[in-house]
């Protein structure tokens, strides 16, 4: 049930009318909104579900593999849960006439169905058309581009004489490997 348009609340309020079936439901359901909304509307914006599709074929069936990756982003950015409770969380969202969603396409199996359409190449191809969308929708500048990488491992030859990276604690656990230690800055030029 929806309260209606703003007007015809506060006119509710003014007069303190409420007429008995909206007074007395028999249930309510809540959804999630914001984040959701605000998430799908930069994919579409985007075109990231166009973009998925246009470099991973797949029967006309179910949910295409960009509209099924959007909604697991959408998830994993607003409330990450697992690949079988998955279509629970979407149920308490407003994404219920997402068209194609249904239990069935939203289950765990369903899931890796869609997630082993997308190897190594096709994921770089997908992220640099998504970047190209990215920074011409958005107007981004790309003479200087910042990455803050610290404490992170990195694949350098471990027997290098590399000055930075060092071995130590890391965020991955990986103290086998050399990393870029906090608080260590440099500029480096081509």
């Amino acid at each position: 049930m929806s309260l209606g348009a703003a007007e015809d609340i506060e006119a509710k309020t003014q007069t303190g009318i409420t007429p008995v079936d909206e007074a007395n439901p028999d249930f309510c359901r809540i959804y999630q909104f914001g984040a959701e909304a605000a998430l799908l509307n930069i994919a579409e914006r985007l075109g990231v579900s166009k973009i998925i599709d246009s470099l991973t074929p797949k029967r006309n069936q179910g949910l295409s593999v960009g509209s099924y990756m959007v909604l697991a982003a959408i998830n994993r950015a607003v409330h990450p849960s697992s690949e079988k409770s998955f279509y629970e969380w979407f149920q308490k969202t407003v994404f219920g006439s997402f068209p194609g969603a249904n239990e069935k396409n939203l289950s765990s199996q369903s899931f890796w169905n869609h997630m082993i359409e997308l190897d190594q190449d096709m994921l770089n191809s997908i992220e640099d058309e998504i970047t190209k969308k990215i920074v011409k929708e958005y107007n981004i500048p790309t003479d200087c581009l910042l990455f803050d990488y610290t404490n992170f491992i990195t694949y350098n030859n471990t027997s290098s004489a590399a000055l930075i990276p060092q071995r130590g604690p890391s965020k991955m656990k990986r103290s086998d490997l050399k990393h870029r230690p906090q608080n260590s800055w440099d500029v480096s030029s081509d």
